[in-house]
């Protein structure tokens, strides 16, 4: 993980964007390398890759988080580690990519009593959601709002 985090902070764009995507691959394999990549700061560094202003490393690491947050007993460790602002944020971008993932992983961590809270009080995102229930059209990220429930 400290490569990772040592190539996300790398100037090169080339550089940053591939540790997201190695870490999102990471994300994407069994347990136990979910746990030692939560253990070992992944959280962190995804949480930072989010907040780079690249929206290919961006949506890298929120599909990195989403695949986190698919699994109940990380949510804790996400809610922790700051990820649901972060994905907030992401989740206004202009960028269909970024936007999905972070909604995907929303819709997630969104069966947590604390982040439906936080999620409410961010107006922005609490007219995105309403604006998604009486959406019937394909779209992934509307899609994936729809599954929250922000009572």
């Amino acid at each position: 993980m400290r490569s990772l985090a040592r190539m996300a902070m790398n100037s090169h764009l080339a550089t940053s964007r591939a540790a997201a995507a190695s870490l999102m691959t990471l994300c994407k394999e069994e347990e136990s390398t979910r746990a030692e990549v939560v253990r070992e700061g992944g959280i962190t560094l995804a949480v930072s890759l989010c907040r780079t202003g690249d929206p290919e490393a961006q949506a890298h690491a929120a599909e990195a988080l989403a695949l986190l947050s698919h699994h109940r007993h990380l949510r804790a460790a996400l809610i922790d580690g700051a990820a649901v602002p972060a994905l907030l944020h992401l989740a206004l971008s202009e960028k269909e990519q970024v936007k999905t993932a972070a909604a995907k992983a929303l819709s997630h961590l969104g069966k947590e009593r604390v982040v439906r809270e936080q999620l409410v009080q961010s107006r922005p995102f609490a007219r995105l959601v309403t604006a998604a229930k009486n959406n019937s059209g394909k779209d992934t990220f509307f899609a994936y709002l729809s599954l929250l429930s922000l009572e």
